[in-house]
């Protein structure tokens, strides 16, 4: 499975109101998978700019470190 984390954040942020911080992610991958046999799941994403707001970059990182926790979720940081 492929997650564009851009797009689902702001999807359910305009959506439900919600961050995407407040998904239990492995509530969602359960939901998504059901019956079928999932290897592996990339969570494609940009890190924010350290300079421009390190409060939210900080949130952020541990945001990912999260999901890289879930077993089989690999964080893909892009540019």
């Amino acid at each position: 499975m492929f997650i564009d984390g851009s797009n689902l954040y702001h999807s359910v942020k305009d959506s439900f109101g919600l961050h995407d911080n407040e998904i239990d992610f492995r509530v969602l991958i359960n939901f998504l998978r059901k019956e079928r046999l999932m290897i592996c799941i990339f969570y494609y994403n940009a890190s924010l700019d350290r300079e421009y707001n390190a409060d939210i970059y900080n949130k952020q990182q541990k945001f990912f470190a999260e999901l890289r926790r879930i077993p089989d979720f690999h964080v893909v940081l892009c540019r």
